[in-house]
């Protein structure tokens, strides 16, 4: 009776370090894939929200830049000028042109994609009609280049500033539902740890138990004598 009671007491001790092990393992390869989707949520945020919200304002001030050089330039009435400011006109082209290729290269929604596409077509627009007003005034018709700008100029320009401000706040918004589920993640993180610490207690006190078992002492019934 004694063997066989020794024996299921150790057949229950493996069972229960069998399903402890399991726990073990099956809560470190979740914790595992919880770090990984945290690393990429994080690496997306900067990647496809921070970086592009920086290019946004770099598109912004572009946009404002060369707004400001043919006011000025048409205010200035300067035709001597006119290579060196369709050479900065360029510029600014090139780098906007960039910022939109790195923008198109990043995680969009549907929402961004169709206002970028948006600002795309209005900034192509006012490119051509930037063109369109240089050849007015190098043409020496300086009232007409004037109406041009100043009419149906500020109504793309405030439609293009429109399609940033959009894309902008819908990186915001994107960016904190990313940052939300970030904080979810890292909180499932901390409950599997919880765990794990519960797992490892619960070892250390079957342990103690099974080495206090050990450690009985084997009595031996001792004879009984009537006298």
């Amino acid at each position: 009776m004694k063997v066989s009671f020794g024996i299921q007491q150790k057949v229950k001790a493996s069972g229960l370090l069998l399903g402890i092990m399991l726990v073990l393992v099956l809560t470190s390869l979740s914790m595992k894939q919880v770090v990984r989707d945290l690393d990429q949520v994080v690496a997306s945020v900067y990647v496809d929200r921070l970086q592009p919200a920086v290019d946004l304002v770099y598109l912004s001030e572009n946009l404002h830049a060369k707004r400001l050089l043919l006011d000025s330039y048409l205010a200035d009435q300067s035709t001597g000028s006119a290579s060196v400011l369709k050479a900065q006109l360029k510029r600014y082209d090139t780098g906007s042109s960039q910022l939109i290729h790195q923008l198109e290269r990043t995680k969009l929604s549907a929402s961004e994609a169709n206002w970028l596409r948006t600002f795309k077509a209005n900034r192509n627009q006012y490119i051509r009609l930037e063109h369109n007003v240089l050849h007015l005034e190098a043409s020496g018709q300086h009232q007409a280049a004037v109406h041009l700008f100043k009419t149906p100029g500020e109504e793309l320009f405030h439609q293009g500033v429109l399609a940033l401000h959009e894309l902008a706040h819908i990186q915001d918004q994107t960016g904190q539902n990313e940052v939300k589920v970030a904080h979810r993640q890292a909180a499932g993180s901390s409950i599997h740890a919880t765990l794990l610490l519960a797992v490892a207690l619960i070892i250390g006190l079957l342990l103690l138990s099974l080495i206090h078992t050990a450690k009985l002492p084997d009595r031996k019934p001792q004879p009984f004598h009537l006298n």
